[in-house]
């Protein structure tokens, strides 16, 4: 396992452990209700739908629930399975 990864899911670990979740994972409203200025996207702006889904994606890409916590699988397959503990309790 690269560092990277290690590092990406123990701090996902630690974040769980430390009470953030799903709803934490997403950007300033201002995304979402502000048009772009310039650029060739100007005009649009993110839709909250298709951000949502393409986070829950993300997680499924990642061995993680809807929810984003690590799959107990997902654990054992990157060596890290002492995480499950704090994983589980969320």
């Amino acid at each position: 396992m690269s560092n990277s990864t290690f590092y990406g899911f123990t701090g996902r670990v630690y974040n769980l452990r430390e009470k953030f979740t799903a709803l934490d994972d997403t950007l300033p409203s201002r995304f979402f209700a502000q048009a772009v200025d310039a650029g060739r996207l100007a005009g649009s702006r993110l839709d909250r739908d298709v951000f949502e889904e393409v986070k829950r994606s993300y997680y499924r890409m990642m061995g993680w629930t809807d929810d984003g916590v690590p799959r107990f699988e997902t654990l054992i397959d990157h060596r890290i399975e002492w995480a499950a503990t704090d994983a589980e309790q969320q």
